[in-house]
């Protein structure tokens, strides 16, 4: 083999070589991390999501709102083109009228749609915005 012949093997093996090694670390990465960017995959994985993001919000603030009422928690959800939006129904402090707040929850897991609870002023009552207030069953 003269010089270039080899020359040019050598670089279209460098080249195999490069390609190998990336689809093997590839393989390794998508392992160790199994979820794809798209962490929703179904109505009840969006659902769990966005309950839990209501929780969370509500979980420091004393007397605030929940779903642990009779007829709370997720009333519904449908498939949007870019993720679910979730029904939630919930109750605040002790009045017995519930609300319903809808959550868009995107593919990537993003949440859309849920306020900070913000106090009244001069009052220790929350005052919650972009909710809907049903009457109890």
């Amino acid at each position: 083999m003269d010089k270039i012949t080899k020359n040019i093997f050598l670089s279209k093996i460098n080249i195999i070589v490069v390609f190998i090694a990336l689809i093997l670390v590839g393989f390794f990465i998508g392992r160790k991390y199994p979820q794809s960017i798209f962490l929703i995959k179904d109505a009840r994985t969006a659902e769990q999501i966005a309950l839990k993001a209501f929780e969370e919000k509500w979980e420091q603030v004393s007397d605030g709102c929940d779903t642990y009422c009779e007829g709370c928690g997720v009333k519904s959800s449908r498939k949007i083109e870019t993720g679910y939006i979730v029904a939630i129904e919930y109750a605040c402090g002790m009045k017995p009228d519930h609300r319903l707040i809808e959550l868009t929850v995107f593919s990537n897991g993003k949440i859309e749609g849920l306020e900070e609870p913000t106090p009244v002023p001069g009052s220790n009552q929350i005052y919650i915005q972009q909710t809907e207030q049903i009457s109890p069953p």
